[in-house]
């Protein structure tokens, strides 16, 4: 079901409209690579993610990362192979909007 906030001023003009849809968590975590190789990628499983512009997904550092049906992917990027092992961990939140 969607949800809005609209706000008038006093002469009854529209001074704020936010949509039918307002953002919300959904989840969060930390994936780990399986390996510090640039490229390297995991999964990380979102029930009912689609690829449809409706979910925000942040992730830490300079991974970058790919929604798909059903979550998305995180691949790994370091500018140096065989990186320290904090490289391997990628902290991200996911919302929807």
């Amino acid at each position: 079901m969607g949800a809005g906030l609209e706000c008038f001023t006093a002469d009854s003009r529209l001074s704020l409209s936010i949509g039918d849809r307002l953002t919300r968590f959904e989840s969060g975590g930390v994936a780990t690579f399986p390996s510090s190789t640039p490229g390297a990628s995991v999964f990380v499983p979102v029930p009912g993610m689609t690829p449809d512009g409706t979910w925000l997904v942040t992730v830490t550092d300079t991974n970058e990362l790919e929604v798909v049906n059903g979550g998305f992917f995180i691949y790994l990027y370091v500018m140096f192979p065989n990186a320290p092992a904090f490289y391997r961990k990628a902290p991200w939140v996911v919302y929807r909007c």
